[in-house]
């Protein structure tokens, strides 16, 4: 028989690995919301404009780290994705199939309603924290 100690230490262990989770989803949307603000929404906005201007990749396709505009670098992005008609995809953290990061939503796109499986959060005009 385990001593009641061993499972009570291995039961406050498991509390610490599921609130650390947590809190990692926490820091995620906090960072993207500090860099936004610091880089300012119109800057953010701007780039992704002049960038839609001069882009010819499909949709999906990932933006090269070395030539994205200094707004986009500022979130320290994993990746950015060109997604469809002005909208792009900044990757800041991903772990396993997930991701999270910040859309920048095409002017006239209308941004779904959150689900079980992806998350949106509004931070600016066309800018929202994503998670999947």
């Amino acid at each position: 028989m385990k001593h009641p100690l061993n499972i009570f230490a291995a039961l406050i262990v498991i509390v610490f690995v599921l609130s650390g989770c947590e809190s990692n989803n926490e820091r995620v949307i906090r960072v993207v919301r500090e860099t936004v603000d610091s880089v300012s929404p119109m800057a953010i906005l701007q780039a992704a404009n002049e960038l839609d201007a001069k882009h010819v990749e499909s949709e999906g396709e990932l933006i090269a780290l070395d030539t994205m505009p200094a707004s986009f670098a500022a979130f320290k992005p994993v990746e950015v994705r060109y997604m469809y008609r002005g909208s792009y995809l900044i990757v800041t953290d991903r772990w396993l199939q997930h991701r999270s990061g910040l859309l920048i939503a095409a002017p006239d796109e209308v941004i779904p309603s959150s689900t079980k499986y992806v998350t949106y959060e509004k931070l600016a005009d066309r800018l929202y924290f994503y998670q999947d």
